[in-house]
């Protein structure tokens, strides 16, 4: 959801919303913890952003104030850009500078992706069949094949 040149709130999502998502979440592959890459991956995406409901009106009342990031934004300048916000709306007055934030933002966002770089092996590892079991795959192979004959 986002807001028109209108001031109107409705749904915005788009198809090139829908393959960065969709690409994202294809790149992070089993490091991402709700979806997995799939033929039906596109089509999830479709669907869930059809079915996101806008804020009521009673929420609407409880906002005094309003974020607007980038998707297309790498995750260190979507923070960035989240932190001046707040920080322009006077939501958390004792905010540190950008310039201070900037490296450990940076540095937050290395340590995950190496966490994750991690994960995804770790997965891709546990994946693998253990020597033992690939093993008695391929004889129960060539036992199917020989009972083929």
């Amino acid at each position: 959801f986002g807001y028109g040149a209108d001031g109107q709130l409705s749904k915005r999502f788009s198809e090139q919303h829908i393959a960065l998502c969709t690409r994202r979440i294809e790149d992070r592959g089993a490091a991402h913890h709700t979806l997995r890459p799939s033929p039906r991956l596109r089509l999830v995406m479709q669907k869930a952003a059809k079915r996101a409901e806008p804020p009521s009106a009673e929420e609407l009342a409880q906002f005094d104030g309003r974020v607007v990031v980038s998707v297309m934004l790498p995750p260190p300048e979507a923070a960035l850009a989240v932190i001046e916000e707040i920080r322009r709306l006077g939501w958390l007055p004792h905010l540190r500078c950008r310039n201070e934030l900037q490296d450990k933002i940076e540095l937050a966002w290395q340590s995950y992706q190496r966490a994750e770089s991690q994960w995804r092996k770790g997965e891709a590892e546990s994946a693998e069949p253990e020597p033992s079991q690939a093993w008695l795959s391929q004889c129960r192979q060539v036992v199917e094949k020989e009972k083929s004959r």
